[in-house]
C-alpha cells in the first residue's frame, strides 16, 4: 500500500505540472488535441461515497448503477499527421528568416509512427485519475462489486487501453490497489456505428458541402489575418502559408505540450488570440461532422443511445425484483460516440448555428469541442433507488443523475436529477439504426481502426 501511495502522490505532482498554464500559453482552445486536463479540474477536492447517495424530493436515494460513455484518452497524432508535420517542417525550415524560430532548422519529429493512433501517456494518466476519482466517489456502489462490471470498447487500441487504465485507476479509488486486468468486450456496432449508416457517409463524409461554412471560414477575412500574422511572424521568404498549413502548426503545438511539456516551439509561431480562431474554425468543423450542424449527426446516435436506456431499464427491472445485474457499465468509444449522444441528450446546443459569419457573437457558445469532447470526455449516468419501507420499488421509486465530464448536465426535466419516468429514456428504444441510416439492401462496409 506505502508504494501504490507514492505512486499516486507522484501521479498527481505530474499531473500539477501538465495541468499548468506554461508561459503563457493557454491549453484549453485546441478543440479535439485538447488534454482532458487542460479544460477540465481533477485537482478539486472530492469526498468519499460523494456520489452514492442524494436527496430528491424529502427521500434519501442510494446508488444502485453507473453507466458511463468515454472518449478514448489523449492519443498519439496519426501517422498522416506525423507525416504532414515533417512536410511543413521541410516547407518552412529553409524559408525562415528569424532567428527567435531557428528551431524549425533542426526539429526532429520523434513521434513514433508504429504508435500513431495509440493511446499516449498523458492519455493514461487522464482514465486513471477519472477512474479514481469515480471509485472514491461511489465506493459503497463499488466496493465488493469490482468483478461486477461490464466494460465494452470499439476494436481499436486506443479505446480497449482506455477502459484498461480506467479500471486500473477505479481499482486504486476503491481497493486501493491499481489493477488493469480487463478485457473489454469489443463491439463496434454500439461504439463505430457511424462506420455503417449509408445516410452519414453520403451525407456528410463525403459530401463537402456539408463542410461550407468551414470552408468559407479558412478563406475569410479573420482566417487570412492569422495566414498573414503567422507568415510575417517566420519572415518567410519564397514560401506562402496555406490555411492547412496553420492548423498544422496549431495540432503540432498541441502535441508538442502533450508529448514533450515544450511551448516554445511550434506553440511560439502562433498567439492565444489566433489559436481561438483556429479553435472556433475547429469547432465549425465539428459542428457539421458530428454535431448538430447536420440531423443524421443526432438520429445515427441510436444504437449508443439505445444500449444505454436497454442497460438502465434492464437494471431497474432485476434490482426491483432482486435478480443480479451489473452495478457499472463503461463503454469506451470515440469522439463521435460521445458528440453523438451528447447530441441526441439536447447538451451543448446553442441558440444558433456556428457559422463562417458570427465569430465574435458565438464566442460564449456552449458547443466548444476544447471543453465538451476533449480527450476522455465521458458522459456518466448514475441510477439511484429512492424505495423506503416494504414490498418492491416500482419504477417511480427510481432516479437518474446526469454528469458530463465530471459535472451536473440537465436532463429533459430541466434539472440533472429526475425521476426515471420524467426522462425520455423509455422512448429512445423504438429506434431503427437502419431506417434511420437507409441501411437496407447496403453490405456492411469494413470498419476502419
Amino acid at each position: 500500500m506505502g508504494s501504490n501511495h507514492c505512486w499516486f502522490m507522484l501521479s498527481l505532482l505530474l499531473l500539477a505540472c501538465i495541468s499548468a498554464r506554461v508561459d503563457g500559453v493557454k491549453r484549453d482552445i485546441l478543440s479535439t488535441k485538447t488534454s482532458y486536463f487542460w479544460s477540465h479540474d481533477v485537482t478539486s477536492p472530492i469526498t468519499k461515497d460523494e456520489y452514492t447517495t442524494v436527496n430528491f424530493n424529502g427521500r434519501k436515494c442510494t446508488a444502485v448503477h453507473v453507466n458511463g460513455i468515454f472518449r478514448h484518452g489523449l492519443r498519439y497524432p496519426s501517422a498522416g499527421d506525423m507525416q504532414d508535420m515533417t512536410s511543413l517542417q521541410n516547407k518552412l525550415a529553409p524559408n525562415v528568416r528569424n532567428a527567435k524560430y531557428d528551431f524549425l532548422k533542426t526539429w526532429s519529429n520523434t513521434y513514433p509512427t508504429e504508435k500513431a493512433n495509440f493511446l499516449h501517456d498523458m492519455g493514461k494518466e487522464e482514465l486513471h485519475i477519472i477512474g479514481s476519482r469515480l471509485g472514491k466517489r461511489l465506493f459503497s456502489l463499488l466496493d465488493g462489486n469490482m468483478d461486477n462490471i461490464h466494460f465494452v470498447s470499439s476494436s481499436t487500441q486506443r479505446t480497449k487501453a482506455s477502459a484498461q487504465e480506467f479500471f486500473s485507476g477505479l481499482s486504486l479509488g476503491v481497493r486501493d490497489a491499481p489493477s488493469t486486468a480487463i478485457t473489454p468486450q469489443i463491439n463496434n456496432n454500439l461504439t463505430r456505428y457511424f462506420d455503417m449508416c449509408k445516410l452519414y457517409t453520403d451525407s456528410v463524409d463525403t459530401n463537402i458541402t456539408a463542410l461550407k461554412e468551414y470552408s468559407q471560414f479558412l478563406t475569410g477575412e479573420l482566417f487570412r489575418n492569422v495566414i498573414l500574422a503567422n507568415a510575417a511572424r517566420l519572415g518567410l521568404t519564397n514560401s506562402s502559408l496555406s490555411a492547412a498549413d496553420i492548423l498544422m502548426i496549431y495540432k503540432t503545438c498541441a502535441a508538442e505540450l502533450a508529448s514533450y511539456n515544450r511551448s516554445d516551439t511550434w506553440c511560439s509561431i502562433q498567439t492565444d488570440d489566433e489559436r481561438e480562431i483556429l479553435e472556433y474554425a475547429s469547432d465549425i468543423e465539428d459542428y457539421y461532422l458530428r454535431g448538430y450542424g447536420v440531423p443524421i449527426n443526432t438520429d445515427m446516435a441510436c444504437p449508443i443511445a439505445k444500449d444505454l436506456a436497454n442497460s438502465i431499464a434492464q437494471v431497474i427491472h432485476n434490482h426491483s425484483h432482486h435478480l443480479n445485474y451489473s452495478v457499472a457499465k463503461f463503454v469506451f468509444g470515440h469522439s463521435d460516440t460521445v458528440t453523438h449522444l451528447a447530441n441526441r441528450l439536447g447538451l451543448f446546443r446553442d441558440q444558433q448555428p456556428l457559422l463562417a459569419s458570427n465569430y465574435d457573437a458565438m464566442k460564449n457558445r456552449k458547443y466548444i469541442v476544447s471543453h465538451t469532447t476533449p480527450f476522455s470526455a465521458n458522459i456518466m449516468l448514475v441510477l439511484y433507488n429512492c424505495h423506503q419501507g416494504n414490498g418492491h420499488p416500482v419504477e417511480n421509486d427510481y432516479i437518474l443523475r446526469l454528469l458530463v465530464n465530471d459535472k451536473p448536465e440537465a436532463l429533459n426535466c430541466g434539472d440533472s436529477i429526475c425521476s426515471y419516468v420524467d426522462t425520455e429514456f423509455q422512448n429512445i428504444v423504438g429506434c431503427n439504426f437502419d431506417d434511420i441510416c437507409h441501411n437496407h439492401n447496403v453490405i456492411p462496409g469494413v470498419i476502419v481502426g
